[in-house]
């Protein structure tokens, strides 16, 4: 029988030899499963950090990285792993299409998500997957602006709007009368909602024009251009760009920085029994039209109008001396060139016409005594004609006193002389200048003759 035996002098270098031979099975095998699983990245369309989840094609570029893994088949699925594409070689930059499993035909923008699969055994079987996940916009953002007249106290505006769940405007970029570019970026976040508005200033007088040239580019890298020619889904996996051929927006608009002129007619100086209807009309000088007129009414003392009403006319009734106030308003664009407010003065007497007061006296006759009277009218004329009666005690006239114009507000007297001894009563008459007698009953007191 022959016996294998180690001597204990090579027993060292046989354990060393077992050792590598461990390593070999155990270690090894553990190094490579211990590799990282591929990655996938779609590329952004444009060079932007703001940019880089968006793209404005399905046609798209991936980069692939293959992290030691040993992968040399790769297969992609639109659909989450439902269906997949022909497997193809592993290649670190191939291109794909985000329709492609989708038979041709164009699908709406929005979220895409891309699933990898790898193989190391040339599709025998498959191992690591990996997802990108970008946003599909391939449209170009709405943009709107003004035409026509521009009152240009205010500043033009461009506005630009991305639609829902595209990922916004990121500039806006825009030329007056075919001059140089001018590009405003955008602050806010991607995929932001609210509309991108770009103000700048129109210079010039009434009648000066502008031509503006302008469009926006969306954060995947659309921008506003008119689409000469677009054809879509024609070929199978292929949507077919569009040729650029001219700017998408351009607006006219021509400066009317002049307010319009009012007039008023239908009223005068004179006092008025009677509401007196005031009519406005307006003459526009900047050549956009005008708009509208308002007015208001308030007490002539008034150093500013109140609340303003739409009209070209209004029935003035209020008793007083009444302020109208008017302008007018043109149809420029954001807002109108306004009227520096007018006013006129419009007189209404109370149709109850003034109140007359007197006072009692006691005199001796044949001696001159001074009768007494005051004129009280709130909102009428500030000027009335007097007339003062006397009677007896039988209610006949003994003396009567016509006065004149007296303001009011204010006590005067008047000379009287009576020769007999007796009971007497006199009588305040006025009547302002729109005809208006005072109230009834007119202010009387009694004289007392000794």
């Amino acid at each position: 029988m022959v016996r294998a035996t180690v001597s204990a002098q090579r027993r060292p270098a046989f354990l060393f030899v077992l050792a590598i031979v461990a390593l070999c099975f155990v270690v090894l095998p553990s190094a490579a499963l211990a590799a990282a699983s591929p990655t996938i990245a779609i590329d952004p369309s444009v060079s932007s950090a703001s940019a880089a989840q968006a793209v404005d094609s399905p046609m798209v570029t991936l980069t692939v990285v293959d992290n030691g893994w040993g992968a040399n088949e790769m297969r992609f699925s639109n659909t989450g792993g439902s269906t997949w594409s022909v497997p193809q070689a592993f290649a670190t930059n191939p291109t794909w299409n985000l329709d492609q499993d989708l038979t041709g035909s164009a699908q709406a923008d929005g979220v895409r998500a891309l699933t990898a699969q790898f193989s190391t055994d040339g599709g025998a079987t498959w191992g690591a997957t990996a997802t990108a996940t970008t946003l599909l916009d391939e449209q170009v953002p709405t943009m709107s602006a003004a035409n026509g007249w521009w009152n240009n106290a205010y500043p033009y505006q461009l506005k630009a709007v991305d639609q829902v769940g595209l990922s916004g405007v990121a500039s806006t970029a825009y030329r007056v009368n075919a001059g140089p570019w001018t590009t405003v970026t955008n602050s806010a976040p991607f995929m932001d909602r609210n509309p991108f508005i770009t103000p700048f200033a129109l210079a010039g007088s009434t009648g000066t024009a502008y031509t503006i040239d302008f469009y926006s580019t969306d954060y995947a890298g659309n921008d506003g251009w008119n689409y000469f020619a677009f054809a879509e889904g024609a070929v199978k996996n292929k949507r077919i760009r569009p040729i650029i051929t001219s700017y998408q927006s351009q607006s006219s608009v021509t400066i009317d920085s002049a307010a319009p002129t009012t007039t008023a007619t239908g009223f005068d100086t004179r006092w008025h029994r009677n509401p007196v209807t005031v009519s406005f009309s307006a003459t526009d000088h900047g050549q956009s039209g005008v708009g509208f007129i308002e007015y208001s009414v308030t007490r002539s003392t008034a150093q500013a109008p109140g609340p303003w009403t739409k009209g070209d006319a209004v029935v003035v009734s209020q008793p007083g001396e009444n302020k109208v106030w008017y302008q007018a308003t043109d149809l420029a664009q954001p807002q109108g060139n306004v009227e520096a407010a007018r006013s006129v003065i419009v007189k209404i007497t109370p149709t109850t016409g003034p109140v007359t007061l007197a006072r009692d006296v006691t005199a001796t006759h044949d001696k001159a005594f001074k009768l007494r009277y005051k004129i009280v009218d709130k909102y009428g004329p500030r000027a009335m004609s007097v007339v003062v009666k006397v009677r007896d005690s039988t209610g006949v006239v003994v003396k009567t006193f016509d006065l004149g114009t007296k303001s009011v507000d204010k006590w005067f007297s008047v000379s009287c002389k009576l020769s007999s001894a007796g009971s007497y009563a006199y009588t305040v008459y006025a009547k302002d200048t729109a005809g208006i007698s005072q109230h009834r009953p007119a202010g009387s007191a009694k004289i007392t003759i000794k």
